[in-house]
């Protein structure tokens, strides 16, 4: 719930900026489907065109890496069996606060998560106890903001997986996965 968050600035931008104000913050629960090994979050204007066994052999340890095509080699660290989040960017979004990629939101309707009560946890009780969120310093002072759905989850997951769980998430090549018309 929108009352539930500490920080007046967070919950005020939450409920005016993006599209579904507090609501977009459900998608975190794709965390708690642990009797699954992968899930796969997807909005209902995403269409699935090809396979994605060899991200899923990669999540699952079947395989040691992508092929190095399939994520963004000069901005991720190689996928290994330690990541537990993949995700695209929306580039095509930009930031009108800053030229760092690293920044720019994740991609809300795509992302590919191992299911993680204890994650679920971190991440929720982070949001609503201790992180804050202004649109001039973003996420924590730590920016990511500027751009569509900032103070939603595009920013928070950028932000969070960036600064609290690096090392834990894999970009992935977005002419692969989840193209998108700029």
């Amino acid at each position: 719930e929108q009352d539930q968050i500490q920080d007046f600035k967070l919950r005020q931008a939450v409920a005016v900026r993006g599209c579904c104000g507090v609501a977009e913050f459900m998608k975190l629960f794709a965390y708690t489907l642990v009797e699954h090994p992968i899930v796969v979050h997807l909005d209902t204007d995403v269409v699935i065109l090809k396979t994605m066994e060899e991200l899923f052999d990669t999540m699952l340890g079947q395989r040691m890496t992508l092929p190095p095509y399939h994520w963004m080699q000069n901005i991720s660290l190689p996928p290994t069996q330690g990541a537990d989040f993949y995700f695209t960017r929306d580039y095509h979004q930009a930031s009108k606060a800053t030229n760092d990629t690293s920044q720019y939101g994740v991609q809300g309707g795509f992302f590919v998560v191992k299911p993680n009560l204890t994650m679920y946890k971190e991440l929720t009780e982070r949001l609503v106890q201790k992180e804050t969120y202004t649109i001039r310093k973003g996420w924590s002072g730590q920016g990511h903001t500027g751009y569509w759905g900032a103070s939603q989850i595009q920013g928070y997951l950028s932000y969070v997986y960036k600064h609290h769980y690096p090392g834990r998430a894999v970009e992935l090549n977005r002419c692969i996965y989840n193209s998108m018309i700029n």
